[in-house]
């Protein structure tokens, strides 16, 4: 079988080779682990400090988590450290190269590749998430920006600052190194665009052979992508074919920067004439009877590394890998041909952490094995996220973990800042993961008080003196955009659609119009959740509850379709809440004559289990916000391959997806 091993040998032309470890009952560097633990739905923190408790004592130097298929990966296929030595997989997209590429990318320092916006989208970059997510996978590489961080063809970096200097030179692809096609003198792999004021730009030529043979998009072009400085995302720019030009106005003050391909050679090794000057400093051409051979600044800025700082967003720009947001995170593909713009991302000076030189020579853990584990599905949905997580320290239960963890399942954070804002300890401490993580924040019963730090987070929750009152602070809009109660309030035709956000719900119960409280629109996600009355263990509970643990809903709202009632009866809090309604077991059925059309928001329905290969006839929730069905999936022939990477699309379609045969 394909894995990283193959793929990463071959990428860094040798630079970097995983070795299996050995040790007791470790089979070609894979250790099972087994435990008596219910693994149903526990989350792969917990599965992942089950499996490393039970490789202590193997000596490694990365470890590779696989999780059964019924643990909580929080829609992500698979988790990162970044930087870190520690990867974790669900099972069913563990033998995914492209998967082991992408999060082992994370261990050594890189974040996500993206175009126009979109966290995941450069088709260029095992970053992204674009290439066949089978076993076999696609045979490619890293873009531009995450080849020079790598520093695997280092000997053949060149830097040019356009405010001083021009480029006019050969590039040619990462095999004339590894098959020693490349000249001595005047031929490079990458290009560093480096001028003070702009952000830097990388630029690579794709050639579509060897190592990189099935680069899903732009093979044997020009490739032109950004890096920001710190830990950001680097963004496709342009991709360039023979005789076409990247303009960029106003660079550094010295005119428009220009990037020209004069020729493209796609023989053996292959080569591109390139040209990089700004319009303020000089004019290169390419008719001029030039040397090819660059002309820019000595390369010695090479990366120091990224900062081990700021956590990365989940999920992804996400909530691991979230979920890619209906443009772009994660983590779900979105349903929309790849863009061809150029986004601004934010910008780093400091490539990401180069890759280790010497040969790892550690290899997976897996999880354990009590719970069922199901062959890989080929059509995956969300995107890896690059999130470390990790338990607090247990030699003192009073002692804060100093790493992230996923804070509400969804974004990267830590006791530090969980502690920044005083009056928001109480409110972020009901989060499981951070009372688990930061006891001594949290004030956990007998340990002390917390240091509470600076007020000044970003994100916030609700005031709960009144669980009424709009939150002042910004927050994750869409799990993408930085908004606030008066954004979501400022078009009045708009409140609705944007009150189904959970983060305004949360946040602006008031402008949301949440039950009981005063005028616009929607409900908290956070509102009191009450029990049935225990007299009559058959009567529903006249009060709201929260229904998938986002939306408050009542028993009136779970019997309004009778299409639907079995459906939404699957949540334990609509079966708690509603035994009557879920005609819950010693009780009398529920009346089910309500209206037949189903709320913008229906629950999502499983495939028939009589016949597995039988596509639902029912709704479902496509990428955790809206509902579709089987027939939407197939309708455009098109976009069947894309929509089937969403699990809701894979699990209720498997005939119109083609998981049947």
């Amino acid at each position: 079988m394909i894995h990283q091993r193959v793929r990463y040998d071959d990428c860094s032309n040798g630079a970097l080779i995983f070795d299996p470890v050995t040790g007791t009952n470790v089979n070609n560097g894979v250790l099972t682990v087994t435990t008596t633990d219910d693994l149903n739905g526990m989350t792969w923190q917990n599965c992942g400090r089950i499996a490393t408790n039970g490789a202590s004592g193997i000596d490694r130097d990365y470890t590779m988590i696989v999780c059964p298929r019924v643990v909580n990966f929080g829609g992500a296929a698979a988790w990162g450290q970044k930087p870190g030595s520690i990867s974790w997989y669900a099972s069913q997209y563990a033998s995914a190269p492209i998967v082991q590429m992408h999060e082992l990318g994370h261990n050594l320092g890189h974040s996500h590749s993206g175009k126009d916006g979109v966290t995941y989208a450069d088709p260029t970059c095992n970053m992204g998430n674009r290439g066949s997510w089978s076993d076999t996978g696609s045979n490619f590489c890293f873009n531009a920006a995450k080849t020079w961080a790598n520093k695997w063809y280092e000997e053949y970096h060149v830097t040019v600052d356009p405010s001083s200097g021009s480029y006019d030179g050969t590039l040619v692809g990462i095999n004339a190194v590894k098959e020693d096609n490349i000249a001595e003198t005047g031929q490079d792999v990458v290009i560093k665009i480096d001028s003070s004021g702009e952000k830097d730009l990388y630029i690579i030529y794709n050639r579509e052979t060897g190592a990189n043979n099935e680069v899903p998009q732009n093979g044997d072009q020009v490739v032109i992508v950004e890096q920001g400085t710190g830990d950001s995302t680097s963004s496709w720019r342009t991709a360039l074919s023979e005789g076409q030009v990247y303009t960029q106005g106003g660079w550094s003050g010295n005119g428009n920067l220009i990037v020209k391909v004069c020729s493209l050679e796609t023989g053996t090794p292959g080569s591109a004439r390139v040209l990089v000057y700004a319009t303020g400093q000089e004019t290169l051409s390419c008719n001029a009877n030039t040397t090819p051979v660059p002309t820019a600044l000595p390369d010695t800025a090479s990366p120091t590394g990224l900062p081990d700082t700021a956590s990365p967003t989940a999920v992804p720009d996400t909530a691991s890998p979230t979920a890619v947001p209906d443009t772009a995170s994660p983590t779900a593909v979105p349903d929309t041909a790849s863009p061809t713009g150029s986004p601004v991302t934010a910008s780093p000076t400091s490539s990401p952490v180069s890759a280790p030189v010497n040969a790892p020579t550690r290899s997976p853990v897996n999880a354990p094995v009590n719970a069922p584990v199901n062959a890989p599905v080929n059509a995956p949905v969300n995107a890896p996220v690059n999130a470390p997580v990790s338990e607090p320290t247990q030699d003192d239960p009073c002692q804060d973990n100093p790493l992230d963890f996923l804070f509400r399942n969804k974004k990267e954070k830590n006791c530090k800042w969980i502690g920044k804002n005083s009056r928001r300890i109480d409110a972020r401490c009901r989060d499981p993961a951070a009372a688990d993580n930061c006891p001594d924040t949290c004030n956990a019963p007998g340990c002390s008080s917390p240091v509470n730090a600076p007020a000044n987070a970003p994100v916030g929750e609700p005031t709960q003196n009144d669980p009424c009152q709009d939150n002042p602070l910004d927050f994750l809009f869409r799990n993408k955009r930085e908004r606030n109660c008066k954004w979501i309030g400022r078009n009045s035709d708009r409140i609705d659609v944007r009150c189904r956000d959970p983060a305004a719900a949360d946040n602006c119960p008031d402008t949301c119009n949440a039950p009981g409280c005063s005028a616009p629109v929607n409900a908290p996600a956070n509102a009191p959740v009450s029990e049935p009355s225990q007299d009559d263990p058959c009567q529903d509970n006249p009060l709201d509850f929260l229904f998938r643990n986002k939306r408050e809903r009542n028993c009136k709202w779970i019997g309004r379709n009778s299409d639907r009632i079995d459906v939404r009866c699957r949540d334990p809090a609509a079966a708690d809440n509603c035994p009557d309604t879920c005609n819950a077991s010693g009780c009398s059925a529920p009346v089910r004559n309500a209206p037949v059309n189903a709320p913008v928001n229906a629950p999502v329905s499983q495939p028939t289990q009589d016949d597995p290969c039988q596509d639902s006839t029912l709704d479902f929730m496509f990428r955790n916000r809206r509902e579709r069905n089987c027939d939407w999936i197939g309708r455009n022939s098109d976009r069947i391959d894309i929509r089937c990477r969403d699990p809701a699309a894979a699990d209720n379609c498997p005939v119109t997806c083609s998981i049947c045969a």
